[in-house]
């Protein structure tokens, strides 16, 4: 059961967000045990996706590019990289990865969020829910 949360966002019309909304969305998968969500992820305003999240019921995530001579999702993989595979949200805060974002606008399928270095980005379901290449 998913509680009602209200989030009080600090900009000028105080405006409130139910965080139960945006966790339905996340999760309208239908009762499965562990289920998930594509999320293709833009850079602020930029119509190119510059990646994608698949992000898990259970709080694990992956993160995926896309390459241009196939426009199909590849799981990114990394040597050098180690990333922390886990996501939460704590009422306006976002923890993806070990990384926090602060959560500004919520339309529809899409969610915008700044980094706490003021960098901006949004993620917007994707149309693509199928396991395309992991």
């Amino acid at each position: 059961m998913i509680k009602l949360v209200q989030v009080q966002l600090k900009n000028s019309k105080k405006r409130t967000i139910h965080i139960s909304l945006f966790l339905s969305l996340l999760f309208s998968c239908k009762d499965k045990k562990d289920s998930f969500i594509y999320y293709d992820l833009f850079d602020g305003k930029k119509p190119q996706v510059v990646g994608s999240y698949k992000l898990y019921s259970s709080g694990y995530c992956q993160y995926y590019v896309y390459y241009r001579s196939d426009g199909k999702r590849h799981l990114f993989k990394s040597e050098d990289v180690i990333e922390t595979p886990i996501w939460s949200l704590h009422q306006d805060t976002l923890i993806l990865m070990r990384r926090r974002y602060f959560v500004r606008d919520k339309r529809n399928d899409t969610i915008s969020f700044v980094s706490e270095k003021g960098r901006s980005f949004r993620i917007l379901k994707s149309p693509y829910q199928s396991n395309v290449t992991d």
